[in-house]
């Protein structure tokens, strides 16, 4: 496919998802959510020395867009499991290259850009995910992932569960998040978190969705909390996705 083939494909989907919406007129997981009723073709998990490791989110036959530091290691690190409610139940996919932004960055406080996109081996027929134009605050959104399901970490009872769980939440305003030292305006989102029901450890890089019509488009990568403490205490903050199509697009042109 040439570039110009895929920006037509991909600014024609926009188009359609424009119009409906009306438009122009460290470690993430689901506290307090419930188990995902079915399953989602696009939905990934990275697999690293048998162990569930991070989330991840098809977007086409072969790619996948995730957290840049879930992907801090060789394609032979990465094993993806694709598709499946249980991730044990479904086969490890080997993995043959892993593309990190540019202008990722991160240290103990500050963390910069962080969307890294990984290729499959091999294509897949699993129905991707379409990435959605940037929805407005206040917009309801999903929250997909296999993390801890307590806020506390680092709580030696709290293990993470085998089967997929789901959180219904909202996208805040930028300010909710003005807390973060690395909070970067166009680039983050920032998500609901309440004491019930959040985001917290062991699914960084899973998607957040939006709803169009019957389907779900992917909005944004799990990227850390807005806060230190306890998962539930703060915002959680979410790569948005769409604000480095260009990139992805050039990337997955160029490959």
């Amino acid at each position: 496919m040439t570039w110009g083939d895929l920006m037509r494909r991909v600014l024609a989907v926009v188009a359609a998802v424009l119009l409906m919406f009306g438009a122009g007129a460290p470690a993430q997981a689901i506290i307090g959510g419930e188990e995902a009723a079915e399953p989602y073709s696009f939905m990934a998990t990275f697999i690293r020395d048998g162990e569930q490791h991070c989330g991840a989110t098809l977007i086409t036959d072969r790619w996948l867009v995730t957290a840049a530091h879930c992907a801090m290691v060789t394609p032979d690190r990465i094993q993806v499991r694709l598709g499946a409610l249980d991730w044990t139940t479904a086969p490890s996919l080997p993995t043959d290259r892993v593309v990190l932004h540019p202008g990722y960055k991160i240290d103990e406080n500050y963390i910069a850009h962080d969307i890294g996109l990984v290729r499959l081996a091999e294509p897949v027929r699993n129905r991707p995910a379409v990435i959605a134009p940037r929805p407005a605050a206040g917009t309801p959104i999903r929250l997909l992932g296999w993390g801890m399901t307590c806020p506390d970490e680092n709580d030696p009872g709290c293990a993470p569960p085998k089967r997929l769980r789901q959180l219904e939440s909202r996208l805040l305003p930028e300010s909710a998040c003005a807390n973060d030292p690395s909070f970067q305006r166009g680039h983050f989102r920032c998500v609901d978190n309440r004491p019930e029901a959040s985001s917290c450890g062991g699914d960084s890089g899973a998607p957040a969705l939006v709803k169009f019509g019957n389907r779900w488009l992917v909005t944004g990568a799990t990227s850390h909390g807005a806060g230190r403490g306890l998962c539930n205490e703060f915002p959680g903050v979410y790569t948005d996705v769409s604000a480095y199509l260009p990139w992805i697009l050039r990337t997955i042109a160029q490959s």
